[in-house]
């Protein structure tokens, strides 16, 4: 017995389709209507796999943001280096998908603040493991703004993320920042 494969089919058109029409207009200006027209199915297909744009909105945040839970899992884990295989997955097969959810900001869906919380609290946790005694919020919500940042900015040049290199730009630009203040006393 084979396995019906046109569902499957089905709901790759319907993503490659929404996808598609992220990048081209804001997510508030895009129909039910639109989608199915790129995807070329009817409303009713659409209907017996979604129940509307945000049903589909937020069936692909989760299931981009379960890919990314396993990669910090990895990253902040005792083995770090296991997680570069796991990076390096995530950016080649969900590129287009992360940048056009990155695009999306409603009080529903906000894949930017959901990733920001994400990377966050994995950082927090991990570096409360390495020194409890410290208050690492303010570093843990710095560290998530600037991951996110360095992501988005190497997802749109369509280079894959170095977590090493990364690090080494960020001291670069600590390191401009502390000539800058200490001046001629340094």
């Amino acid at each position: 017995m084979t396995t019906d494969l046109r569902p499957k089919r089905t709901q790759k058109a319907i993503k490659e389709a929404f996808v598609d029409l992220l990048h081209e207009r804001d997510y508030d200006k895009i129909s039910v209507q639109d989608i199915v027209t790129r995807a070329m199915i009817t409303r009713s297909t659409f209907y017996q796999y979604y129940f509307n744009k945000s049903d589909l909105t937020g069936k692909l945040i989760a299931e981009i943001r379960c890919g990314y839970e396993q990669f910090l899992f990895l990253r902040f884990g005792k083995n770090p280096q296991e997680s570069i295989k796991a990076r390096e997955s995530l950016t080649h097969q969900d590129r287009r998908l992360a940048l056009a959810l990155l695009k999306i900001q409603t009080p529903k869906h906000n894949f930017r603040c959901e990733m920001h919380t994400l990377v966050k609290n994995r950082f927090l946790a991990y570096a409360s493991n390495q020194d409890p005694n410290l208050d690492w919020d303010f570093h843990a919500d710095s560290y998530a703004a600037m991951a996110l940042h360095a992501g988005e900015y190497y997802l749109k040049k369509g280079r894959d993320l170095n977590e090493k290199e990364t690090l080494k730009d960020w001291q670069k630009v600590m390191d401009i920042l502390q000539i800058g203040l200490m001046g001629d006393d340094g």
